[in-house]
Parts: C-alpha cells; structure tokens; sequence
C-alpha cells in the first residue's frame, strides 16, 4: 500500500499543470460554494432574528386556547405564581408581557380596524427596541416645501419630493431612500433636511397616558404626534371600551404588517382601558441561550411544568410558520443554485480527468504490459485523484476561512435598488455571512463525491483497455 500511495504521490507532480488545473477547478468550486452558503444561512439567520425580536419573541407562554382564539377571554393573570413556574427554567431570564386584542381606531373621517398591544414599555424595549424605531423625520409637504427653498442639489430635491409622508427613523434607511452613495455628500444634506423635516416623538412611559401607531396607519389616518385618536373596541367579558388618546410618536418597524396596523400603549393603560386588570395574553419570554436545540428544550420543559393547568409555551417555528415557509422556500433556491454550481464543476472535473485519462493512454499500456495489475494501476490512480481532491478542497478551506470572518465583522450594506427591495419587503439592507459552521463539513462531502464519480471513467478505463492499442497511440 506504501508503494501505491508513493507512486500517486509522485505521478501526480510529473505534469505540474495537469495537476493545477484540476486542483484549481476543485479550489474554485468548493470557494465559491462555501462563500455563498455563507452569505445564505447568514441572511436567513439575519432575517429570523430581525423577525422574531421585533415583535414575538423566542417563546411566548398563553392560555391553551389563546392561539386558536385569540379574545381577551383566552387571557390569563401573569401571578407571582406562574412568574415562579415559568423562571424554575434556568434559561428564562425576564418576562415581557403583552395584551393584544383588535379595536377600531378613528380621526375624522379616517378609519381603520387596528391591533392594540398593551405594553411595559421598559421591558419591551429589551425585546424589540422600540425606542430606537420611534420616527424623527418625516417627510410632510410643508417639510418638503420647507426643503425646496433651500440651497439644496436638484436631483436630490426630486428624489425628496418623491418621498412624501415617508418617515425614518435611522439614517441608513434615509440615505439608501436619497440614494447617494457618497458619506460626504448625505452628511452635507442632512443638517438641511434634519432643519425642515424633523420630527418630534417620544416614547411610552410606564404609567403615561397616550399611544405610539406604525407609521403607514399614521399616514393612512392623517395623524400627527399630539393629535388625538379614538379608539373603539369590545373589553374584558364583553365590556364596552371607547377612549381618546393622544399620540406620542411613529414608530417604523421591519415588519410591515405591523407598520400598517399597530397601536402600542403601555399595558397599565391597556388594561383600564379594556377594564382587564392585570390581565395578559402573551407572555415573552427573554432567553439567556437562544439556539433551536435550546429554545426547544425551554419550552419542552416549560410544557411540563403547565401539566394539569390551563397554560402552554409556544416557541418561535410554531408562530411563525408562513414566514418559516417563504424564507425556506427561498433557502430551496439557493441550494439549487448551489446544485447547479456543482453541476457545472462536475463536468469540469470530469473534463479535466478525461484529458489526463487520453494523454495517459500510452503510459497505462506499457505498464500493464511489464505487468502491472489492472485493478492496482487503477487503485494508484484512485489516490492520485483524491491527492487532487484534497488539495483543491484544503486550499479552498485555507482561502474561504479569511474571507468569511471578514464578512462576518463586515456585513455587505446595499445601496440603491437593492436595497430599497429588502426594504419593502420589511428587511434592514444589509447581507450578512454565517459564521465557520458545519456546512463547511458539507460543501467538502459533496466536492469529495464529485470527485470519486469523475474517477470512475479513468477506472472503468483501465480495466478495459487494450494495452497493443494503447502502446501504438
């Protein structure tokens, strides 16, 4: 076996460039797979996690009935009691409760059904930093006709009048909606723009009085901050709840849904209102590990500490199964990108291997000729392919290793059109990769297989060949 695996070692160096150009479609391969299922798992991840902490966190504890009929009579009181089963989990390290039911919102002549969510907003900015989504520019058509009198380019005064009753609440978003690429253009504009369209809003306070709403039902109901809105709904067992209340500030979420229908006040509030009184329908759980294989044993455990009651935890994939859906859907294409990638290396392998089986035609002749075994020559020639296997699929690990960290610390912020797509589809524009995982594992398996497929020709080759015909080409 020592010989077998010294004469591959060497014939593969006997044609240098044989051997590079295999290796190297090999090494290119294996990069570009690795790099882009980097950047897939790390969007996808980047994307649940955006998804899941805006709004319904890792585990959520309910009433069993709750998530079939969601009514406030499927509601339960959040006692020191349940807090005490819920925390005998060592994972759990805080509780963010919520109180959601529909209402009717009116202002003037506008009217909308809405989703009231009751809220501690100390807690919830923990979840979902609410604070940090409130708007402090928006774009009304005094503000614009504020900007048209100022020293301002002309192509971005078009670009500005085209984003009437838009609201921002961080300066990347308003940069890419500007579209200029430039840091010391934007920062040139920005004083003129923060001088005419600023926005006041504030956040909830504890025991305040007032509401925040998503920034397209603002729009849709022609409402500012310090305006009031009225709110009409059906309370605790039955009870009329009718109330005014004066808005506080916008908020713009990733999520659009909850852009175009959410009316946040602080769950005190929430609960006078609805005549509901400690009442919660949802409890959010803050998780100390957030991993799936940890997530899904909290809420296994949790499960069995709500035996005999009328309490259930309901983890992530269980509530968010359409988002599941259309996120694995597109994680479907990307692997059958991948596929064709590797079906497009694979005839390259298996070209590369074809030519070297020709050229070597005469030397396999002379050596079966003087004696040596068929199945031993082909053996030899099995090692020499996967020396070249392993050197292409080494190499590619060594190059794509740097490459990846750096995205990781470096995530790929889009400009322009792309970007303004992830937006509208709720997600920051911003790639991000994955970190090294078991996908390199993976990615190298399928290169291995490519490989000990394409020597199944120069095998199956050997084992055929006509030496007398071999030693004449």
């Amino acid at each position: 076996m020592k010989t077998v695996i010294k004469m591959a070692w060497r014939n593969i160096w006997r044609n240098k460039r044989r051997t590079l150009i295999t290796t190297a479609s090999i090494f290119f391969a294996l990069l570009f797979a690795l790099i882009m299922r980097s950047f897939q798992l790390g969007s996808y991840g980047d994307m649940y996690k955006k998804m899941i902490e805006s709004y319904s966190g890792y585990i959520q504890v309910q009433h069993k009935n709750f998530w079939d009929d969601r009514t406030l009579d499927n509601g339960f009181f959040l006692t020191p009691e349940v807090e005490k089963l819920i925390f005998k989990d060592d994972n759990v390290k805080g509780i963010i409760p919520h109180l959601e039911t529909g209402a009717l919102a009116s202002n003037k002549t506008k009217t909308k059904g809405v989703l009231l969510i009751g809220i501690d907003p100390v807690k919830e900015d923990k979840l979902s930093s609410i604070s940090k989504k409130i708007v402090f520019l928006r774009f009304t058509k005094s503000a614009i006709s504020k900007i048209e009198k100022e020293n301002i380019d002309p192509g971005v005064l078009e670009i500005i009048k085209t984003l009437e009753n838009k609201s921002y609440s961080n300066y990347a978003s308003l940069q890419i909606a500007l579209e200029i690429k430039d840091e010391k253009i934007f920062n040139k504009i920005l004083p003129i723009i923060e001088k005419n369209a600023s926005y006041q809003g504030e956040h909830l306070k504890p025991n305040g009085n007032g509401i925040l709403l998503g920034d397209m039902l603002a729009n849709y109901l022609k409402i500012n901050v310090a305006d009031t809105l009225v709110l009409i709904g059906q309370g605790y067992h039955g009870v009329s709840a009718a109330d005014m209340f004066p808005v506080k500030g916008i908020v713009h979420f990733p999520n659009p849904q909850l852009n175009s229908m959410a009316v946040f006040m602080s769950i005190k509030q929430c609960q006078n209102f609805l005549s509901a009184e400690n009442l919660t329908t949802s409890a959010i759980l803050k998780l100390d590990d957030i991993d799936d294989s940890e997530v899904t044993k909290t809420k296994d455990q949790l499960n069995n500490f709500f035996v005999n009651t009328d309490y259930t935890a309901k983890d992530w994939k269980e509530m968010n199964k359409a988002m599941i859906q259309a996120l694995e859907s597109d994680n479907q294409g990307g692997k059958i990108m991948l596929g064709i990638l590797y079906l497009i290396i694979a005839f390259g392998v298996f070209g590369t291997v074809l030519m070297m089986t020709n050229e070597r035609k005469k030397e396999f002749g002379v050596l079966i000729s003087i004696g040596m075994q068929r199945t031993r020559l082909a053996i030899v020639l099995g090692v020499e392919m996967f020396y070249i296997g392993l050197l292409g699929i080494i190499s590619s690990i060594i190059v794509s290793i740097p490459i990846i960290l750096y995205g990781v610390s470096n995530p790929v912020h889009l400009k322009g059109d792309e970007a303004k797509m992830l937006e509208g589809y709720g997600f920051d524009p911003v790639l991000k990769f994955a970190n090294i995982g078991d996908y390199f594992f993976w990615q190298s398996l399928i290169v291995v297989i490519i490989v000990i497929i394409a020597t199944y020709y120069p095998a199956r080759k050997i084992l055929r060949l006509n030496e007398v015909q071999a030693i004449r080409t």
